[in-house]
């Protein structure tokens, strides 16, 4: 009976191991032919800089970037083992990997032991999960701390002053993005609509008490009122508040979020979610209660917001158990002796079809900023060194201890003589830089397209560009331009 029993544990704690490290793998292959690409990458590197230097080096962002922990984690790595943009890559590829023992007890105590290890082969295989384990962005590491949160709030209830311990996970992910608070925000979804509950849990997952919320609420506004006090005496809040309203809604149609997540996931994975979801609001038991007020949430989050698809990070996480949920309840429909080969043939062909968007989109490399600083620590610059609003460049060239000034158009204006101006396509259309541009004679230096994967997520209706992406059509992006401007020297 012993050997019998310890069989039974070991083989899930095997194959899970065995899911987590093929995550790892897949998160940093070829990783370190990566590199920051997109202008939030390089605040958090230079803002991590700034603080493990102790303001010597690099440049603090702006708190609309988000709260100081994924800043406070980097600069901690970077004192461990340098300052690079491995050490960033690498923690969010661990930060990925991790998510999947989480997503298993997610789906395990949710749901089901055959759901948990579904839901956790997806997310090794999730291309919007990949893509974003490879990027130095706040966003894997909030999806790990919420989920986190999740699971611990949906099976522990709070008696007393010992339990405060159960909070922790959800002032992680507040610290890391301001609507991490909606982990309890999902739980008082849980508990006012504990009503429609059809059964008790036989599994694990607890309905919150008034109690916890409440508890929840002040531990949460304690352990955050130093970094609001901090945003109040050194910030404007009501600025900072209005910076965020002004970023919710926006003019694209829902179909174009749709597209989003259609290249994140894939219709067969939304089709499979679909079903789960319909199987957990008839069966609502607790575990399906936590599972559809956590989905619910989100997706008021990516509707109410900007639809960048970063957003769609955690509810694509929480895709996978309902996508799970949904293959089980499948695989349950035919005969008992044949179930568990439907179960693995209905999963292989869901991992399957994630295949070409993770290979399109997840491990695409990025290093135009790396190498273009590069090629600028080659040259000898005789010449002031304006970067125009591409901050992963400026923590390249400050890494080649390469001074770099401001980029506004009036200094651009000031100066006299030559000057290197870098640019990308985007900046290039602001009527400044292109007012600059036509008037003073520049020579390019350096040329590369950067061929961001959000890119592709964010317009991924249009068919040129999903032709390009799957390998159809030649590789042609937005570019990364260094230029040598000639201007007439002052009187």
């Amino acid at each position: 009976m012993e050997d019998s029993s310890s069989k039974r544990f070991l083989a899930p704690v095997f194959i899970l191991s065995l899911l987590t490290s093929l995550s790892f793998i897949i998160c940093v292959w070829n990783l370190w032919n990566h590199g920051l690409c997109q202008w939030d990458e390089g605040v958090y590197a230079l803002s991590a800089r700034w603080v493990a230097t102790l303001g010597e080096g690099g440049t603090l962002g702006s708190p609309s970037h988000g709260p100081p922990l994924y800043t406070l984690i980097l600069a901690f790595l970077f004192l461990l083992f340098g300052d690079s943009d491995l050490t960033i890559l690498i923690s969010s590829a661990v930060a990925g990997a991790l998510i999947t023992p989480i997503l298993f007890l997610l789906g395990k105590r949710w749901l089901g032991n055959k759901e948990g290890m579904v839901a956790a082969a997806i997310w090794v295989l999730l291309p919007i999960g990949v893509l974003f384990s490879r990027r130095g962005l706040t966003d894997i590491w909030f999806t790990l701390f919420f989920l986190l949160g999740l699971l611990i709030l949906s099976t522990h209830s709070f008696r007393g002053w010992r339990d405060l311990g159960i909070f922790i996970p959800a002032v992680l992910a507040m610290l890391t993005k301001y609507h991490g608070a909606g982990v309890l925000v999902v739980a008082g979804m849980v508990l006012l609509s504990s009503p429609l509950l059809r059964s008790h849990d036989k599994i694990g997952a607890v309905i919150p008490s008034g109690k916890t919320l409440v508890w929840g609420l002040i531990f949460l506004a304690f352990t955050l009122a130093p970094w609001i006090l901090f945003l109040i005496a050194k910030w404007d809040l009501l600025r900072l508040i209005e910076n965020y309203g002004a970023y919710g809604g926006s003019s694209r149609p829902i179909m174009d979020r749709l597209w989003i997540l259609d290249w994140g996931t894939g219709w067969l994975f939304i089709a499979a979610a679909l079903v789960g979801g319909v199987i957990s609001l008839k069966k609502r038991e607790a575990g399906d209660l936590w599972l559809l007020c956590s989905v619910l949430f989100f997706v008021g989050v990516v509707v109410g917001y900007r639809p960048y698809p970063r957003l769609f990070l955690p509810l694509a996480a929480l895709g996978c158990p309902l996508a799970a949920h949904g293959i089980v309840w499948i695989s349950e429909r035919f005969p008992f002796r044949v179930q568990k080969p439907v179960l693995v043939t209905l999963g292989l062909m869901l991992l399957v079809s994630l295949l070409p968007s993770t290979l399109a989109v997840g491990l695409k490399t990025c290093d135009t900023y790396r190498r273009a600083g590069e090629f600028m620590n080659q040259m000898s610059i005789k010449s002031p060194v304006y970067v125009c609003a591409q901050q992963p460049m400026v923590y390249y060239l400050q890494q080649k201890s390469i001074s770099v000034l401001d980029p506004g158009y009036e200094s651009l204006n000031r100066t006299e003589g030559s000057l290197i101006l870098i640019t990308d396509h985007w900046v290039e259309r602001y009527p400044g830089t292109r007012d600059f541009l036509e008037d003073h004679p520049s020579e390019i230096l350096f040329e590369e397209p950067l061929n961001l994967p959000e890119d592709v997520l964010m317009n991924s209706r249009n068919l040129e560009t999903v032709l390009r992406m799957r390998g159809i059509k030649g590789e042609k992006g937005p570019n990364l331009t260094v230029r040598l401007i000639q201007k007439a020297e002052g009187p």
